[in-house]
């Protein structure tokens, strides 16, 4: 059996390849322009900010001071090219029972 036999036994078609590479890049992009909005907007205080995106799904967490930040969260993101839906799994704590990590999330 040859490299390339074996090769395409396990990962399919180059095409079926090329779609899931492009998938994941798109997703990529979409996390990377959700952080760049989200992590420098003094106005919504969001620590310990995770974003993940799979098939423009964009799933938001993190700790919030007040739970109005939750809708702008969402309405923020939605305007992101490329979202398709968003979940956010935000926290509401008061500011003083929040902790930052070195960075500043």
């Amino acid at each position: 059996m040859s490299i390339i036999t074996l090769s395409h036994e396990a990962f399919g078609d180059g095409r079926a390849v090329a779609e899931r590479v492009a998938e994941s890049v798109k997703d990529l992009t979409i996390t990377a322009r959700v952080e760049a909005v989200l992590i420098p907007s003094s106005r919504l205080d969001i620590s310990n900010l995770e974003v993940e995106t799979r098939g423009g799904e964009v799933h938001v967490s993190g700790i919030i001071v007040a739970a109005g930040l939750e809708q702008t969260v969402a309405d923020i993101v939605r305007k992101i090219p490329g979202v398709t839906r968003i979940k956010t799994y935000l926290v509401v704590t008061p500011s003083e029972h929040c902790y930052l990590y070195a960075d500043g999330r």
